[in-house]
């Protein structure tokens, strides 16, 4: 993996730099714990890096940006946010650097897992939400001493148990007007005056 491009602030890059990593199913009951952190983080000086592949990373980079924590975004391939408010408001205060990574031809596997190694070697600590132990990231963290856990165990056994609500999403709204759009029957001129 290489650093393609650069978006915002580099210098953000130059300090002590925490990475968040979750697994891509992570429980709805981690949420608060990890909101918690995004709360108490060093803005003065610190950096927050973070992906925005998983349900729980894309809320948590919009917590550490409505907090103005300074955040480093990691993407992969090409940037498609643009038009993100929060985003681009980050960029203009100069709280925001957003790489984008691009894998090599001598590299070899699946890009999650080497644009993870890469990351994870350039930073000085780790906070995890919930790792799935049969998951990638839970191998490519075992040899790392530099790893806090936001979830302890009764964290997880409390999170388990608590039934994600279902959310209704713009792709589902848009499906639902265009059908509805659809169905609409549209009188013609000589019937209108008769149905109102």
């Amino acid at each position: 993996m290489r650093i393609a491009q650069t978006i915002g602030n580099k210098s953000l890059w130059n300090r002590e730099k925490t990475l968040f990593l979750t697994s891509r199913q992570a429980l709805i009951g981690c949420y608060g714990k990890v909101f918690r952190w995004v709360e108490n983080f060093d803005k003065f000086n610190g950096c927050a890096v973070c992906f925005n592949t998983s349900e729980l990373e894309e809320e948590v980079l919009k917590a550490l940006l409505v907090c103005h924590v300074p955040t480093t975004l990691i993407v992969t391939g090409r940037f498609h946010d643009t038009y993100n408010v929060q985003i681009k408001q980050a960029l203009k205060e100069n709280r925001l650097l957003i790489l984008v990574l691009q894998q090599e031809e001598s590299d070899k596997g699946y890009t999650a897992r080497l644009r993870n190694q890469y990351i994870i070697g350039q930073v000085q600590h780790i906070a995890c939400g919930y790792i799935n132990p049969n998951g990638s990231i839970f191998g490519l963290l075992a040899r790392h001493n530099n790893v806090t856990h936001l979830l302890d165990k009764a964290d997880l056994k409390a999170a388990e148990a608590i039934e994600k609500p279902y959310c209704w999403t713009v792709a589902e709204d848009k499906r639902l007007s265009s059908d509805v759009v659809r169905n609409i029957v549209v009188p013609c001129t000589f019937c209108a005056p008769l149905l109102c």
